[in-house]
């Protein structure tokens, strides 16, 4: 992967889903390649719009996502898709599909009417994604028969089956049990570490941030309130500012760790 050609920003982005009552207020920035940014911030403050819009799946009402030096709008939703791949909070998926099947449906942007079969290229895809994940050893299970942890493993693999450089993840662990909130949490670090990946996730574990984060957005009533360096911006001051609750950061096993008082 060539992370010196990946690019995302945003340029003056401003949204509404109710005219004169903006969600996303004029908000610009630019998403650091071989990074691993997290964005965070109080319920109702804009997450989940500002995903939804760099997905492309609303469209601003004024300012641009930039990818790779072109307006998102200008892309066709194949290229896109060969460029960032997206793992929702929830997904679905047919009960009686494989876990294998599912996983190959990551390299339906490469495929054409008159090409839809899978050649050795998908396949080779669809195997390493696997692996990487530690799912082949569920390949020929139904995806139903799953948990919730075994299922976001194989969500991800499906994107990784797509080969793109940017990965965009919504609260990928929301419902789950600590032990695969921290196993998917270590896989997305791994993703980034050893293969390149810039990814971003929607969070809304403080700690998590700043345990897995290099980089961190913290938004406000529909702004950016503050981005850069995840030890640097989460503060108690700006926690507090953020989510109304009193902190301290202390050091633990050398890594800062956020203690709430309140």
């Amino acid at each position: 992967m060539d992370n010196h050609s990946i690019g995302l920003c945003a340029e003056h982005l401003s949204f509404s889903y109710v005219k004169e009552c903006s969600v996303i207020n004029n908000i610009s920035f630019s998403i650091s390649a071989g990074k691993i940014t997290a964005l965070i911030g109080p319920n109702g403050c804009g997450k989940s719009t500002l995903f939804s819009l760099l997905t492309g799946k609303l469209k601003p009402d004024a300012g641009n996502i930039i990818l790779d030096g072109q307006n998102i709008s200008d892309i066709k939703r194949r290229d896109i898709a060969r460029r960032v791949s997206v793992v929702h909070q929830q997904n679905t998926a047919p009960n009686d599909i494989t876990v294998r099947r599912l996983v190959a449906m990551g390299r339906t942007p490469y495929q054409t009417l008159f090409s839809s079969a899978q050649n050795k290229n998908d396949s080779d895809a669809v195997e390493r994604a696997l692996q990487i994940t530690n799912t082949e050893k569920h390949a020929d299970r139904m995806i139903s028969t799953l948990s919730g942890g075994q299922r976001q493993r194989v969500w991800l693999a499906m994107a990784l089956a797509q080969a793109t450089d940017i990965l965009l993840l919504d609260e990928v662990t929301a419902y789950l049990d600590i032990y695969y909130q921290l196993s998917i949490l270590k896989l997305v670090q791994n993703l980034n570490r050893e293969y390149g990946m810039t990814i971003v996730l929607v969070m809304h574990d403080v700690n998590q941030a700043l345990t897995y984060s290099d980089e961190v957005m913290v938004m406000q009533k529909g702004e950016m309130a503050a981005f850069g360096k995840t030890s640097e911006i989460i503060t108690p001051e700006r926690i507090r500012d953020a989510f109304r609750v009193n902190s301290r950061i202390k050091s633990c096993d050398g890594k800062p760790f956020c203690f709430f008082t309140d």
